[in-house]
């Protein structure tokens, strides 16, 4: 029942940091509507490289345009300038390496229907027997945990996170269908 995995992460961007982001300055409204940010120093080629990068990741789910650009923010922590100026950058490689970066400090970002979605997704595997049992399970620890919290704690596999597993499948076997 791994269903808040690391394509989550991954498909919405990036993973997460400890170190705190980049100090920001409000410039102009990206195409989805958010204000997009600039780094400090950063210049146009790095604001072109960020709103590419957010334009690209958020296009199947527009409304995840502000963790996309917060993990481009953790990226540009993390990798320095010179490795973003390109646009397309940060890499899917490159935001493999730092998940647990961006999702500690961007998965407040990412809209709880959206990780709702993601996570029925991967736990019916397209099994439509599977639906009461995964919605159970939903319920059961969006009870424990915010969906920002649920993404931050699996990626890091915290014992809160593995306890909170447990008790949702305890309260939802009677609904798993019958292998």
């Amino acid at each position: 029942m791994r269903h808040l995995t690391l394509l989550l992460v991954l498909a919405a961007c990036g993973g997460g940091s400890s170190e705190p982001p980049p100090k920001t300055t409000p410039t102009t409204t990206s195409d989805a509507g958010s204000a997009a940010t600039t780094v400090d120093g950063g210049g146009d080629d790095l604001i072109a490289s960020k709103k590419a990068f957010v334009a690209e990741w958020s296009k199947e789910e527009p409304s995840t345009d502000g963790y996309c650009g917060c993990a481009w923010d953790v990226a540009r922590t993390a990798y320095g300038d010179d490795a973003l100026r390109p646009k397309g950058t940060p890499s899917q490689d490159d935001l493999a390496k730092i998940h647990v970066k961006v999702a500690s400090q961007c998965a407040s970002l990412y809209p709880a229907d959206v990780i709702e979605k993601m996570f029925m997704s991967g736990c019916t595997k397209k099994n439509s027997e599977m639906q009461q049992y995964c919605a159970c399970s939903w319920a059961e620890l969006a009870k424990k945990m915010s969906p920002g919290e649920l993404v931050v704690e699996r990626v890091k596999g915290t014992e809160k996170y593995q306890t909170a597993l447990r008790a949702s499948a305890n309260a939802c076997g009677k609904l798993r269908p019958a292998r």
